[in-house]
């Protein structure tokens, strides 16, 4: 079932994150890669979740590559300890090489702007479509870097939920991180896109935006 598969995607983004702090050789590339393949083919998965399931295939054959590259660079280097500085300057490139192919996730991307909404004194910010200003979600502002981001093309990381006392769409936010929006779905995805931004036949929520 859909429901199914997104829970067991939420599941491999956290192993997934828990591998990525282990060495190369430790992690357990065959299994996440078993997970990703059955969520991918699940029928009528999102397009957000496609996206994900594809984009961490990818990052995982890399790794699963560069895995057997390092472990056959090891066996050649203990053979013939002459060959220890180019074989170095490769193994340099090759973790240079994993480190571009790693694609942040951002809860939602945008411009922030201020917002006239306010909860016990805390400021909340809007994320919006950078070319009508529509708001397509809300942020807490406990933390600094969304204040210092206003004006700017930001993604934000952080847990999202409907605030009931409103009825909108609300990140607390662990991350805020300026980007390049033309590196969108290439270095950066997000679970919301600005409409503006997105690929053609995409959609994306949105809420009312204030005047």
């Amino acid at each position: 079932a859909l429901s199914d598969a997104l829970q067991k995607l939420q599941g491999l983004e956290q192993d997934f994150a828990a591998a990525s702090q282990k060495p190369l050789a430790d992690q357990p590339l065959a299994d996440l890669r078993a997970g990703y393949e059955r969520v991918a083919a699940t029928p009528n998965l999102t397009e957000m979740a496609k996206r994900i399931a594809e984009s961490r295939l990818a990052t995982l054959k890399f790794r699963a590559d560069a895995r057997d590259q390092l472990a056959a660079d090891a066996a050649a280097r203990a053979a013939n300890m002459g060959k220890l500085t180019a074989q170095q300057a490769e193994h340099d490139e090759i973790r240079q090489n994993l480190k571009r192919a790693e694609m942040t996730l951002y809860a939602v991307v945008g411009v922030v702007r201020p917002s006239s909404l306010q909860v016990a004194r805390t400021p909340i910010y809007r994320v919006t479509d950078p070319q009508d200003g529509r708001t397509l979600a809300y942020v807490w502002g406990t933390d600094p870097k969304v204040a210092a981001g206003e004006g700017r093309f930001v993604g934000v990381r952080g847990s999202v939920k409907t605030d009931p006392r409103f009825n909108f769409k609300v990140v607390t936010p662990t991350a805020v991180d300026p980007i390049d929006p033309a590196n969108l779905n290439v270095a950066y995805a997000a679970e919301t896109v600005p409409p503006s931004l997105q690929p053609k036949g995409a959609t994306a929520t949105t809420v009312t935006p204030e005047q």
